[in-house]
């Protein structure tokens, strides 16, 4: 064992530069693969603290995930396997008022209210607004 790191040691000293990019390569190639790790861990894990998260399925059309209502009653009305059905629309920038006050949101939500049925968390603020 002592002959091996003796013959280890002697590499790295005598090609320094060889040694380097090597140690650099396994150090990227190490961060590559604990960042991808995280994220697909991240991706198996998003939602599963829900009650009955293996029942809640996200819906989507082409490469849209927008559905209307109508178009939301309508399949649930005509697949007997789907139990509850909600709408979730998300906005990246909307122009908001209220009272005097206007000002533009950069990340909004709306759903309807049978999503609370089947997500879980809890909400600490409800808003109305209109939009314009």
């Amino acid at each position: 064992m002592n002959q091996l790191f003796s013959n280890f040691i002697t590499t790295l000293r005598r090609y320094k530069v060889v040694s380097a990019l090597n140690i650099v390569g396994l150090g990227v190639a190490l961060a590559a693969f604990i960042a991808i790790m995280m994220q697909v861990h991240y991706d198996l894990s998003y939602d599963r603290f829900h009650k009955n998260e293996d029942r809640i399925f996200r819906v989507e059309v082409g490469t849209s995930t927008y559905l209307s209502r109508p178009m939301t009653r309508a399949l649930a009305k005509n697949s007997p396997q789907i139990e509850r059905s909600g709408l979730l629309v998300s906005w990246s920038k909307l122009k908001l008022s209220t009272d005097n006050q206007n000002f533009l949101e950069q990340r909004l939500m709306y759903y309807t209210p049978s999503i609370l049925h089947y997500y879980t968390h809890r909400h600490t603020a409800k808003l109305s607004c209109r939009r314009r």
